[in-house]
């Protein structure tokens, strides 16, 4: 499947939920992303917060 025929599944609001739940939660959290474009993974990491930065579309 090519990305351009990707459909998301959350808008921009469900991933700012997201980003706040994870903000308020008292446990440590790692995040890591992959660029639906580029299939990129990025390393695990726990100061996650800066994943969020407000480009979505390329978030699987």
């Amino acid at each position: 499947m090519k990305f351009y025929e990707y459909q998301s599944a959350m808008n921009n609001t469900k991933w700012e939920e997201i980003k706040n739940a994870m903000n308020d939660c008292s446990i440590h959290t790692i995040w890591r992303v992959q660029d639906v474009k580029t299939k990129y993974i990025s390393d695990w990491d726990g100061d996650w917060f800066y994943h969020f930065k407000g480009n979505y579309k390329i978030i699987e």
